[in-house]
């Protein structure tokens, strides 16, 4: 299902940024499941993202949170991705949704994020 989604979001490249990148990761493992990940660029940063499918839906993480990347997201586009309907997880903000709405909600995120500074906040 995700290979699919990254087809259609490949047929509608023109609706992302130049400066977008999604590709699709493999996995050989049956404990791993294969995911979409890439990152859209905002004003200034990247907001990274992960796509992986969960039974009969795809989720979606913006801002992941892992390990050697310390992402942090500006409250004021976390509150917009929240309209979109994502939740704060352990991981970043969240969503699961069908095929066609996964689809229509990373065009609209990677929209949104053109417009915001996406860089991590300087640790003093």
């Amino acid at each position: 299902m995700s290979y699919v989604l990254l087809r259609r979001l490949d047929a509608r490249k023109a609706a992302l940024g130049p400066d977008d990148t999604l590709y699709y990761e493999f996995s050989s493992s049956e404990h791993i499941s294969p995911c979409i990940r890439g990152s859209f660029a905002g004003r200034r940063g990247r907001l990274p993202v992960r796509v992986e499918r969960r039974g009969d839906e795809l989720s979606i993480v913006a801002g992941l949170q892992e390990p050697g990347n310390a992402t942090t997201l500006p409250e004021g586009f976390a509150d917009e991705l929240r309209v979109l309907g994502f939740a704060l997880t352990g991981g970043g903000l969240a969503v699961r949704c069908s095929l066609e709405a996964s689809e229509a909600t990373l065009i609209e995120m990677a929209s949104r994020a053109k417009a915001w500074d996406l860089q991590p906040a300087e640790l003093a």
